[in-house]
């Protein structure tokens, strides 16, 4: 996902810059320097983000069912948001995360019970 969103910026980025030389008749010395930027920076930031997933998924693989809340913090950070439900079995928690390769995490009294993509 993060990969379509930067060939989207990028994309629209160079759509603008050719749109504006256009109109002001720029010399196109200056829209070439801002393709070779692009040519040389658009491989640097593909590999930052595949650097990205893969320290994601290292620490997501240290996440397990059975784990307790305190735990899944310690190994993957706090949740973009929490849905609590109490009853009479007692708390039940779904965690969201954004972009990570479970969205929803769920415990059932302070025990990690089920992982969700």
């Amino acid at each position: 996902m993060k990969k379509i969103i930067c060939l989207v910026v990028i994309t629209c980025l160079l759509s603008m810059t050719l749109a504006y030389a256009q109109e002001q008749k720029t010399n196109w010395g200056v829209f070439g320097i801002f393709l070779l930027v692009g040519a040389i920076t658009i491989p640097l930031i593909f590999k930052a983000l595949k650097q990205s997933d893969k320290e994601m998924s290292k620490k997501w693989s240290a996440v397990h069912l059975g784990m307790t809340t305190d735990q899944v913090i310690k190994a993957v950070g706090k949740p973009n948001d929490v849905n609590t439900t109490i009853g009479t079995w007692g708390i039940h928690e779904q965690w969201i995360y954004n972009y990570a390769p479970f969205h929803y995490i769920y415990f059932d009294n302070d025990t990690l019970t089920a992982l969700q993509n």
